[in-house]
């Protein structure tokens, strides 16, 4: 387990190390589509490997959502039944 953490753990930093290059080219090359592809690549890359929001946020956040529609749901029930 502490050696797939640490091969994930090179494998963004070497993602990061790569991004920087291409970042730097660009701005020395602003013209260039391919370091731009490569840049973009490399970004998507990198949120795989590190992302903003887990799975598990995410998941929490649909639980969420799923329980607040229901409560939409009960309490027009509830209105229509009391007449409210």
């Amino acid at each position: 387990m502490v050696a797939r953490v640490d091969d994930e753990h090179s494998q963004l930093e070497a993602v990061r190390d790569a991004r920087v290059a291409v970042l730097a080219r660009k701005y020395e090359n602003p013209e260039s589509a391919e370091h731009e592809a490569r840049f973009r690549l490399l970004t998507e890359k990198l949120r795989s490997l590190d992302p903003r929001v887990s799975e598990d946020e995410h998941a929490a956040l649909a639980d969420s959502t799923a329980l607040l529609e229901n409560s939409v749901d009960l309490i027009a029930k509830i209105k229509r039944v009391f007449g409210v």
